[in-house]
């Protein structure tokens, strides 16, 4: 059982409790409620926050420690004090001027909880690590983000890196980009046959992938070349007859 589902339960719980008559009472609870309801004060303008707070620093492996736990926090932030929020439910990690990270709160021992795009510029620059970090086998990609990398693997053959790095550099074009139009550029690079990261950014950008640049050597670039003369051709023919 999940949050979601206690509180699925809590709220058939109310439900039920609003339709009963309490003794000495000839109306339902929920009719005593919608009556009383009106003079009731206003909220508070911001939120409660039903959380714990607690000062924590980012180790050199990117994460912060609570209860046992490890969460990960982007690169960036490396070596430095932050704020932990731990809700119920949730784990949030705050700098002085906003949220840094995001994770479902863990209970017990355990692996580090991780986000894959915290490691992206590490994964990078370490594309050799991608199959065994623990930040990829977390991960859980959109259908075409995992369609796209199933087809460079395919691609590429053996050669596993080859085919990690392209990845790679096609998830680091979702940066700034709108998540939907990424995972659709992915989605048109795999269905148009360019699986590449040249394809995805091709796709961004509405064109198509780029050709590959031949490059001529300096003395054949001035050697011309006559036209066909289909007559030629046919003097051929008639000499062979």
């Amino acid at each position: 059982m999940n949050w979601a589902d206690l509180n699925r339960i809590l709220a058939e719980r109310c439900q039920a409790e609003e339709r009963l008559r309490r003794r000495g009472h000839s109306t339902t609870v929920g009719e005593r409620f919608a009556l009383e309801q009106p003079l009731l004060g206003p909220l508070p303008p911001t939120p409660f926050l039903a959380c714990t707070r607690h000062r924590v620093r980012v180790t050199q492996q990117q994460l912060v420690t609570f209860a046992g736990r490890q969460y990960s926090v982007p690169l960036r932030w490396v070596g430095q004090w932050l704020t932990l929020r731990a809700f119920a439910w949730e784990i949030q990690v705050w700098s002085s001027t906003g949220c840094v990270a995001r994770h479902e709160r863990a209970f017990g021992p355990g692996d580090p909880v991780t986000d894959f795009w915290h490691y992206l510029p590490v994964l990078q620059r370490k594309p050799g690590a991608f199959d065994q970090a623990i930040p990829v086998r977390q991960a859980s990609f959109p259908t075409e983000v995992q369609a796209l990398l199933e087809a460079l693997e395919t691609k590429h053959g053996d050669d596993r890196r080859r085919a990690d790095r392209e990845f790679l550099s096609a998830c680091s074009l979702a940066a700034g980009v709108e998540p939907v139009r990424w995972f659709a550029a992915c989605a048109t690079a795999v269905i148009r046959g360019e699986v590449s990261a040249a394809g995805v950014k091709a796709a961004l950008l509405g064109g198509a992938a780029p050709m590959t640049t031949v490059l001529i050597p300096a003395p054949l670039a001035t050697v011309t070349v006559p036209a066909g003369d289909p007559q030629q051709y046919r003097l051929l023919l008639a000499g062979a007859a």
